[in-house]
């Protein structure tokens, strides 16, 4: 796919001679890349002089379980017990077909590179 204007990015920890303002640089290209990696997402861009920046942003993806409480419980238990970095905690969401909350257990993948393995 090729754009046809590039993006504007502003990033607060990113340095280079790039146009500062407000303590983040502004970097004018397209996008290369993204995709998730052991320490979050990784963002790729050009600039229109061809030099590339990587980002890095900190994300933890979460997916939701229903079922029994019982079920849950023991899926808590076992997350618990994993060598990844799982966060798991219960809460509430609204079920669509019955318009009401429900509850179900919030499982967050420490390393967005795991989450499809985790979901499976």
């Amino acid at each position: 796919m090729r754009l046809k204007s590039p993006v504007k990015i502003s990033s607060p920890t990113h340095s280079s001679s790039l146009t500062h303002s407000n303590g983040q640089t502004k970097i004018n290209g397209w996008i290369l890349d993204l995709y998730p990696s052991p320490h979050g997402m990784k963002l790729w861009l050009i600039e229109p002089n061809q030099t590339r920046h990587r980002l890095i942003d900190r994300f933890a993806p979460v997916f939701y379980v229903s079922g029994p409480d019982a079920v849950l419980g023991h899926l808590r238990e076992e997350a618990a017990r994993q060598p990844h970095a799982l966060a798991c905690r219960p809460t509430e969401r609204m079920d669509l077909w019955e318009r009401r909350a429900r509850p179900v257990l919030e499982i967050e993948v420490a390393h967005p590179n795991e989450y499809s393995s985790w979901t499976r």
